[in-house]
């Protein structure tokens, strides 16, 4: 069973409506269910700090460079090569927290001797630590460097590979894995104070002293995995759902056709512009016309009145406005299928229906017509040339307008040929009587 008109009118209406709710529920359902903000907050509940504390002391040959001095301490200094014996090496890693915490610290300590080219790890060792309950903890490694035998090591390796090198670098590299626990918070931590001698030609150049680090212990604030409003979420998105499918379902299908109005009751606002006649004249094309107030756009454009024939007991009742040789007819309660010329006495089509035409807007046929008749008094027309040319491109301009469906622009055309040629008519009788005047003369 199809639905009435007005039940699927007020479908069509729920449709949009229950579209909205649901859209809504749904967004209400997850915004309950997923907490805002994205990721749960969460709460800081201590801070730590990290610190690399290098430094050497270097065994020195008397010079007067430092003033026969036999020791000299960490800084930013350059050392030298010829002068200098031994660099020994203090590497403090301190790690403090600002509350009392569980901290475990170990070390992996490499001793490597490289170029751009090649590398030689010479030591290695860990080392490691764990306080149960403290707010720092240290840990320190030694290493001394023996220079002669650095910078001989490394000429050796160059001569053996062939690929001597004046610049070199021995890097101290401690490697510090460790944690802190504060209570249900757990951090791990991992840095890598490097410290390094790079030699270039006879100096010695102390790099990496000073690292510095920090960061927060934190744990995530408890979230609600439910809400006393989800259940109503959910049973409004169900509901929304289901009248969206009702909705849906009634507005896609076809409704029944609507009760034709009677044709006297579509007529009273026209009565004065309608009249009674007899049958179509024969020989008429028949242009069909779905709408009463198609017809009446028809009669308004051509400015012709709007027939009434008798016709048959048996035929449906119909209205026509005739120009011409063409009947735009409009039959009440009847589909048209497209134009039809009317019965001739031999019983034969007309030509112009044998040719063909396809079913066209209302419109666009009275505009057709009123073209064919245009071309056909421009045809005929007697024109100077320039104005033959202007009166044929409106003519151009006309049809690419119809056929582009651009009616009111094709009817400006139309008026602009009909205005040109009505004139031309006027005025041709006096241009010729002007001809004959200068005949005479001459």
């Amino acid at each position: 069973m199809r639905p009435s008109v007005r039940l699927h009118r007020l479908a069509a209406i729920l449709l949009v409506v229950f579209l909205l709710t649901t859209v809504w529920a749904a967004y209400y359902l997850y915004a309950e269910t997923h907490p805002t903000g994205g990721a749960p907050s969460s709460t800081v509940v201590a801070t730590y700090a990290e610190a690399g504390a290098n430094s050497f002391a270097a065994a020195l040959r008397p010079s007067e460079l430092y003033n026969n001095s036999t020791e000299i301490y960490g800084g930013n200094v350059t050392l030298f090569t010829a002068i200098t014996t031994w660099v020994n090496v203090s590497l403090l890693y301190l790690l403090t927290v600002n509350r009392t915490a569980s901290i475990q610290v170990n070390e992996s300590f490499v001793v490597t001797l490289s170029t751009s080219a090649w590398s030689k790890t010479l030591y290695t060792v860990t080392n490691g630590t764990i306080v149960p309950a403290t707010s720092a903890v240290a840990l320190e490694t030694r290493y001394s460097v023996n220079i002669s035998a650095v910078v001989a090591l490394a000429q050796t390796i160059g001569t053996e590979l062939g690929y001597p090198s004046v610049t070199f670098a021995l890097t101290l590299q401690p490697t510090y894995a460790s944690s802190i626990v504060v209570g249900a918070a757990t951090e791990a931590i991992s840095s890598t104070p490097v410290f390094n001698l790079t030699f270039s030609g006879a100096t010695v150049r102390p790099g990496g002293l000073d690292y510095r680090a920090s960061g927060e212990l934190a744990v995530p604030a408890p979230s609600s995995t439910s809400s006393p409003n989800a259940a109503v979420a959910i049973v409004a998105l169900l509901a929304s759902a289901g009248g969206l499918g009702g909705s849906a379902y009634v507005a896609t299908r076809r409704p029944d056709e609507p009760e034709l109005a009677p044709l006297g009751e579509l007529l009273d606002p026209y009565a004065e512009a309608v009249a009674e006649t007899g049958p179509l004249p024969v020989g008429a094309t028949v242009v069909p016309i779905g709408r009463l107030v198609d017809l009446v756009k028809v009669a308004d454009t051509l400015g012709k009145p709007i027939l009434r024939p008798s016709v048959g007991a048996d035929l449906p009742p119909e209205l026509v406005v005739l120009d011409g040789g063409v009947a735009y007819r409009y039959r009440h309660g009847e589909v048209p299928s497209g134009p039809t010329p009317a019965p001739t006495a031999s019983g034969n089509a007309p030509a112009a229906a044998a040719a063909g035409e396809p079913e066209a807007n209302p419109v666009a046929a009275v505009l057709i017509e009123r073209l064919r008749n245009e071309t056909e008094r421009l045809r005929t027309a007697q024109l100077e040339p320039w104005l033959s040319g202007v009166a044929t491109d409106l003519a151009r301009r006309s049809i690419d307008r119809l056929r582009n469906r651009q009616y009111e622009e094709a009817t400006k055309a139309i008026d602009g040929l009909s205005r040109l040629l009505t004139d031309a008519a006027l005025v041709a009788p006096e241009r010729n009587r002007a001809r004959a005047r200068r005949r005479e003369r001459s």
